[in-house]
């Protein structure tokens, strides 16, 4: 989804140019009021600093958690795992995630990752991880179910699709 993400976001700004502005999180993360400020310039916007500070102050996770006036989630936040929103540090997923989730993760988006000027944490070259050849192996073979399925019983699709609309 991510290199999907990125590649679309290289059309974007081909496509846009001048009209298209991207903003990293890692620096909105560092200078929020900054980068909010760079942001309403350029969408010529006026703002002064006490509105930037209490906007900022408003998108705290904690706020967003317990939902206060002025900003709340569009979903049900105790859906959400315990600690998913919090104010942790950005890298933070460098000791949340074990080494072999950042190597499938790293396999995956490397192409992107260095590009745009992430470090790669794992050996380089990185291989493909058993856990990529085993969904990839899966995936086809869902498929190749699926398209089975439909030639040879097409009225398992139509009860299937009913049960879906229903």
């Amino acid at each position: 989804m991510w290199d999907r993400a990125i590649a679309e976001r290289q059309e974007l700004s081909t496509t846009l140019g001048d009209r298209y502005r991207e903003v990293r999180y890692e620096d909105l993360r560092a200078e929020p009021a900054k980068r909010l400020q760079e942001l309403l310039v350029w969408l010529g916007l006026e703002s002064d600093e006490e509105w930037i500070e209490s906007a900022v102050a408003a998108c705290k996770a904690g706020k967003i958690i317990e939902g206060d006036d002025l900003v709340r989630a569009p979903w049900d936040m105790k859906s959400e795992p315990a600690s998913f929103y919090r104010d942790a540090p950005v890298d933070e997923w460098r000791h949340e995630l074990t080494a072999r989730e950042i190597l499938v993760i790293e396999y995956m988006t490397s192409k992107f990752m260095n590009s745009l000027g992430y470090k790669i944490l794992s050996r380089e070259p990185i291989k493909k991880p058993i856990e990529v050849v085993f969904r990839n192996a899966v995936g086809r073979a869902f498929a190749m179910l699926a398209k089975q399925i439909k030639r040879r019983a097409p009225w398992l699709v139509s009860i299937a699709e009913q049960a879906v609309r229903e």
